[in-house]
């Protein structure tokens, strides 16, 4: 069929003159496809360095994980075990470069950053007044193609120190507890701090307060402000008054009474409060416009004004 002189019976490419076979059955010609014609994980050497692209992939090496840390101290990781292939074999010359990123940290932990930004095999990292998983991870660039991701986990669980608590709020209102939560004019927010978590097992005494993001929206003469009540049992109640103020914060700081550096933690949601349009007033507008279009067909362009009792 492509004229090559080998029977297409015998022809594994039988439409394609510079190939006939396919000794490692990869589907790659060995003529000119396929740089490994007897290996059928291997076709290709894109850097010409003999080693398959398969292979020559990087491979990242995060460490082994750390467990029974404690607070405020620097953990060492070493991402030297990481190779510039599969196999391990490195005799190809490539230098590795190494990047490790911050992946997660236990809810309520402070923003934290590496304390080595550069791109070396080996890094640090401080832990926090706070116990739970941090997860690091690694990956490396041969310089031609990047590795995987390999991840480190990093466990804190430092019982003997004060475990800072962690504030949480459930805002409902009608049935919803969205955030932000969108609410009328004059109506109330359930909220509760029930949710909210301390790891020594510390009472936790709870501390309400809002801020309404645009300040000019209470002018003198508003009739009715926005309040918040503290119920005193770790809920309160938000009232919206009947001004549209737009965003409110509405924040909960939880204190474990311990006294430490770390016993308090606050939290925010966002409450919108809004106008509605009055279902009568919704449908004098949409009787105006029937009766606009109405005139409009009649070629009368003209205001028509609805019927009055």
């Amino acid at each position: 069929m492509d004229g090559d002189g080998v029977p297409d019976t015998d022809d594994a490419f039988p439409v394609d003159p510079g190939e006939q076979t396919d000794t490692d059955g990869d589907g790659y010609g060995d003529n000119e496809d396929d740089a490994f014609p007897n290996d059928a994980s291997e076709y290709q050497d894109s850097d010409g360095d003999g080693v398959g692209d398969n292979e020559d992939r990087p491979v990242a090496n995060a460490g082994a994980d750390q467990d029974n840390l404690t607070f405020n101290t620097t953990v060492f990781l070493d991402g030297s075990a990481s190779t510039s292939n599969a196999s391990g074999n490195s005799s190809n010359g490539e230098v590795l470069t190494y990047l490790w990123t911050i992946v997660s940290t236990p809810e309520g932990a402070e923003a934290t950053t590496l304390n080595d930004a550069g791109d070396a095999a080996t890094t640090s990292f401080n832990t926090m007044n706070l116990n739970g998983d941090y997860v690091l991870s690694l990956r490396v660039n041969d310089g031609n193609v990047s590795s995987s991701v390999d991840n480190v986990v990093l466990t804190v669980a430092d019982l003997a120190a004060n475990i800072r608590p962690v504030a949480r709020i459930t805002a409902t209102q009608a049935g919803n507890s969205t955030d932000p939560l969108t609410i009328d004019v004059l109506t109330q927010v359930s909220l509760s701090g029930a949710t909210s978590t301390d790891q020594n097992g510390d009472t936790l005494t709870y501390t309400w307060s809002y801020l309404i993001s645009d300040s000019t929206c209470l002018q003198e003469g508003s009739s009715t402000a926005p309040t918040l009540n503290n119920n005193g049992d770790g809920t309160a109640t938000f009232s919206a008054g009947d001004t549209v103020c737009g965003d409110v914060f509405i924040k909960l700081l939880v204190d474990d009474g311990s006294g430490a550096a770390n016993a308090t933690h606050e939290t925010t949601i966002t409450v919108m409060i809004v106008k509605s349009l009055p279902p009568a007033a919704g449908m004098m507008g949409a009787g105006l416009i029937l009766l606009i279009l109405l005139a409009w067909r009649k070629g009368q362009l003209k205001i028509v004004q609805p019927l009055r009792k």
